[in-house]
């Protein structure tokens, strides 16, 4: 060991060693930093570390299908250090889920019944949608970068107006003594209910519900159309109102979750159908490998009750009672279907978040307006940019003709800045800069010789007035339909 080496070695004990690997180790896992965090959803986009690569690179390839295992390859190589195990599955989740990525390919199965794995990342292929990329491409440039270690830019975050992780949800993660669960909101009850700052206004994703009425409306499965209550317009319930509220405040709280379930025929035989994404729920008292024998199981084994599993878009799943059935009623098999299916859980959430410094609970309402300002600031600093843009661009055409006069010159050569002075002691209203020159002189001859200054400038001000009135809030509004 050389002199120098020996130099820079510190003597600490081994209490202090431990400890100290311990916090960088916290910190890596649950996420004090974006370069760093895995654990926990960021505070400015709500998507963990993973998923935001991976949007990233989408966002880099170009607008077609890429074989997902290039697209692995690629976050690999530029932004994700901590390897691409199970990098698929968030590739199909971001399809699945978040519903902003395009996949073809088995992308994975959910039904109200089973869930099968997507394929081999060799076989599929996805892309950001385009709706998503268009939505993204004004913002990205002015989203905070920083280098990697292998030399690319990463950006600090997806420019979003409401967390993504409020709208997927994510399931039960442990980080180092801190505990997380973020249910799943639809994008547009999030952003309703924050405009209004009022909870109540909040609605599950996935087809679930926070009110426990359904059984009374009816399911027309020819005509597929719930006939009777309006799903809606259901509140949630009382003790639904209080979990809400507690999230809303301070990001912790117990939901009740329901299935909606309606009275529904089928071939004859009279039951309740089931209706939501299959993400939560999958009706185990159905598989014919749970070892534990339910009520429900041996009545379908003694020919009493049938299922029927037809999700398409969404999960339905039938229970109903074979025809002739005098056994059991259907009073009896509502009440197996609540009590051995699991119609509704009671879940705690407890929301915690990753920013650059700390990690801590949040509550809903905080969040989104953390989100939904840092986006309208961005959507600002646009905006600002485009009509200085369009101002720089709007002056070039307006002295476009004395421009190329003075290039064009054959007495005298001028100089970029003599032709910025010439100009400028004429004009009263306008001041052009070394800029307009420099992008006159690099227009092609044809251009100068055919161009109409007077169109460009009529065009240009329409832009200008079109970004001078833009409403931000209905860009918002668009945003989140891209979403959904």
């Amino acid at each position: 060991m050389s002199k120098n080496t020996t130099s820079k070695i510190e003597q600490q004990s081994a209490y202090d060693y431990i400890k100290n690997a311990y916090r960088a180790y916290g910190a890596d896992v649950v996420g004090s930093g974006y370069q760093t965090g895995r654990m926990f959803c960021d505070v400015y986009d709500g998507l963990k570390i993973s998923y935001r690569h991976l949007i990233q690179v989408m966002y880099e390839e170009p607008n077609q299908f890429v074989k997902v295992q290039t697209i692995l390859g690629d976050v690999m190589k530029k932004y994700h250090f901590h390897g691409v195990d199970g990098a698929q599955e968030i590739v199909y989740s971001l399809a699945n889920d978040y519903k902003c990525v395009e996949v073809q390919g088995n992308s994975g199965a959910r039904t109200m019944s089973f869930v099968s794995e997507g394929a081999a990342p060799r076989y599929t292929e996805a892309r950001l949608k385009n709706e998503v990329k268009q939505q993204l491409k004004d913002l990205m440039p002015f989203v905070p970068e920083e280098a990697t270690v292998t030399g690319y830019k990463e950006k600090r975050y997806i420019p979003t107006p409401i967390p993504l992780g409020l709208v997927a949800g994510t399931g039960i993660g442990m980080g180092i003594g801190i505990r997380n669960n973020l249910p799943a909101f639809t994008a547009e009850s999030l952003l309703e209910a924050y405009l209004k700052n009022d909870y109540k206004l909040l609605r599950l994703n996935y087809g679930y519900s926070l009110s426990s009425f359904f059984d009374d409306s009816e399911y027309d499965y020819e005509k597929n159309k719930i006939i009777g209550n309006n799903l809606a317009l259901q509140e949630p319930s009382k003790e639904n109102l209080i979990g809400l509220k507690d999230l809303w405040e301070t990001g912790e709280g117990k939901l009740k979750i329901y299935i909606p379930m309606y009275r529904c025929t089928i071939n004859n035989m009279q039951g309740f159908i089931l209706i939501c994404d299959p993400k939560l729920f999958i009706p185990n008292t159905l598989d014919k490998d749970f070892t534990k024998q339910t009520q429900l199981m041996e009545w379908k084994k003694d020919g009493l009750v049938e299922t029927f599993d037809f999700s398409d878009d969404i999960g339905k799943l039938f229970i109903g009672l074979t025809p002739r059935t005098k056994k059991i009623t259907l009073t009896n098999l509502k009440k197996e279907i609540y009590e051995n299916a699991r119609v509704f859980q009671n879940i705690k959430y407890q929301i915690n978040i990753a920013t650059e410094k700390v990690t801590g609970k949040v509550g809903i309402y905080d969040w989104v307006n953390f989100t939904y300002n840092n986006y309208k600031n961005l959507y600002k600093q646009f905006i600002d940019s485009e009509l200085k843009r369009l101002y720089d661009e709007l002056l070039s055409w307006k002295y476009f003709r004395e421009i190329v006069e003075l290039l064009l010159d054959k007495k005298k050569k001028w100089t970029d800045e003599e032709i910025v002075e010439e100009i400028n002691k004429k004009s009263k209203k306008h001041k052009i800069t070394i800029s307009n020159v420099e992008w006159v002189g690099a227009k092609p001859y044809n251009t100068i010789r055919n161009s109409e200054p007077k169109d460009k400038i009529a065009k240009i001000e329409e832009l200008h007035k079109y970004y001078k009135t833009l409403n931000i809030d209905e860009q918002i509004k668009t945003f989140i339909k891209c979403w959904n």
